[in-house]
């Protein structure tokens, strides 16, 4: 009995050291993870701009120079024709559309008035035309009974040829009408008559049997009250003649309209690349010299979307703003631009009224 305790006393030794040495019968004791770190952030905050609603409009200021008068040269355009009398003077006060000289008309006066009795005839033959036609219905409704074969076959000649005739009448009005306006415009090119009211500055002296010259000058008139602006290079090309315009002259503005080269007697080789603006009332106390400044639209975007122009970048061919989205965070938009003018950039496609943008 001694022994069988002595056995299981050294049996619990061994098991005791196996499990100290060893593998356990214990259950392992469980390993929390580390409790996290609390840190703490701060708000990015940004600047941010709206998009507004409004007028684009690019603008230029251009500077013209005042020149003191106009002036306008007179000359046929016709060569080797008998000149009938010039009728001004040097120092003569004339009026626009005053008549200044005039070439023989060679019986052109006597053609247009026989052209115009010719063709006050074929109006008075059209008008009959119209009442013959009736009085002849009248008489085949009188001879023919109505809505038999004969009377239709009749009556079918008679409107053809009634139609005929008054094609034929209004082919004539129209070819003799041209004719009396060709003579008419000839009868207008053989006198010279005033562009401009102002003084005569110079007449050519006429001898006897003296013949025309085309482009050779025979009167030469400025109006002295009237002025002009100038504007040279390549601004000259936007004002073409009859663009109205302000000029700003020492802080006053002028209403002025573009005008040809010939009114200020300007030549074809002076005038290249230039363009003239003459103010509507004249102002007596401009000088030769004095400076103006014209403010030109170049372009213009009305009630349109914009933004300051340093939200918007470019990367590889895009065009985009950052703006907030819902919870905050910064994020690329892309848009679609149109104008710019000087801070702002005008905004086609991408965002809406409103919204907001990133500026950096």
């Amino acid at each position: 009995m001694a022994k069988v305790n002595r056995l299981c006393a050294m049996f619990m030794v061994s098991v005791l050291a196996a499990g100290v040495g060893g593998c356990s019968f214990l259950p392992e004791e469980e390993v929390y993870p580390a409790a996290p770190v609390m840190q703490s952030y701060e708000m990015i905050t940004y600047e941010q701009t709206p998009v507004l609603r409004g007028d684009l409009i690019l603008e230029e200021k251009i500077t013209c120079r005042y020149v003191a008068n106009v002036k306008e040269s007179a000359a046929f355009s016709y060569t080797g024709e008998k000149i009938d009398g010039i009728y001004v003077e040097e120092g003569q006060e004339v009026k626009a559309g005053e008549l200044l000289a005039a070439l023989e008309d060679n019986g052109l006066r006597e053609q247009i008035l026989e052209q115009e009795y010719l063709i006050k005839t074929l109006q008075l033959k059209k008008e009959h035309l119209k009442q013959d036609q009736e009085l002849e219905k009248e008489q085949l409704d009188a001879w023919e009974t109505q809505g038999t074969q004969e009377y239709e076959e009749a009556l079918g000649a008679l409107l053809r040829r009634y139609e005929l005739a008054q094609q034929e009448l209004e082919d004539s009005l129209y070819i003799e009408g041209r004719k009396l306006s060709q003579m008419q415009e000839e009868s207008q090119d053989r006198k010279l008559y005033a562009g401009i009211g102002g003084t005569v500055l110079y007449v050519q002296k006429m001898t006897a049997g003296q013949t025309s010259v085309t482009g050779e000058t025979i009167a030469v008139i400025a109006d002295m009250s009237t002025n002009a602006f100038t504007v040279t290079g390549k601004d000259a090309q936007y004002f073409p003649v009859g663009t109205e315009c302000i000029i700003e002259i020492n802080k006053q503005p002028y209403e002025a309209v573009s005008v040809e080269a010939s009114q200020i007697g300007i030549t074809e080789e002076q005038k290249e690349e230039t363009a003239y603006l003459q103010l509507i009332v004249p102002d007596p106390t401009l000088e030769n010299g004095d400076k103006g400044t014209v403010t030109v639209v170049l372009e213009e975007s009305l009630d349109t979307l914009y933004v300051d122009k340093r939200a918007v970048q470019t990367a590889e061919g895009r065009q985009f703003v950052y703006v907030l989205n819902e919870e905050g965070l910064r994020v690329m938009q892309d848009v679609t631009c149109g104008l710019e003018v000087k801070n702002y950039m005008e905004i086609t496609g991408g965002l809406l009224e409103g919204d907001s943008v990133i500026l950096d």
